[in-house]
């Protein structure tokens, strides 16, 4: 199983689906949205259709599960806003941490650069810190030792 997305034209998402029976009404809201859907792979055989059925576990849970449609038409916008921020604003673990848009169009490659030039800078930062921290622990402790080795008179 294989969930693609590609801009079509008019901007619209296209998923291709290889769903089983109890995705066929995702499916049909899917069909209606002109989310236009391909099966590939071998009906029932969820080994081969792990991505697609992931995309629908998120779906149900992000989405559906959440809500009560009083009809086809709130699913279908309900869904479609889903698949929009899935699709262009929930960073993908399998991707970099970047929204599939940004794979598609190719902003990937910058996104993650800029993030390890923000890392790199980061950890300069926090070693110029932890040095601080550590030439004031030492003064301490050797202020310590040297208050230790002085006899009070009282």
């Amino acid at each position: 199983m294989s969930v693609k997305t590609r801009l079509s034209p008019r901007d619209k998402v296209r998923i291709f689906l290889e769903g089983p029976k109890d995705n066929v009404k995702v499916a049909e809201v899917c069909r209606r949205e002109e989310i236009w859907p391909n099966e590939y792979s071998r009906p029932y055989v969820r080994q081969d259709q792990a991505v697609l059925e992931r995309f629908f576990r998120n779906l149900k849970q992000g989405e559906v599960y959440h809500q009560e449609y009083e009809n086809h038409y709130q699913a279908q916008d309900g869904i479609s806003k889903f698949i929009d921020y899935y699709n262009h604003q929930r960073p993908h673990q399998g991707i970099g941490f970047v929204t599939p848009y940004q794979k598609l169009t190719g902003q990937e490659k910058r996104i993650i650069k800029e993030r390890r030039t923000k890392a790199l800078a980061t950890q300069k930062v926090r070693k110029i810190k932890n040095r601080r921290r550590i030439n004031l622990s030492i003064n301490e402790e050797m202020t310590s030792v040297k208050n230790r080795n002085k006899k009070i008179l009282v």
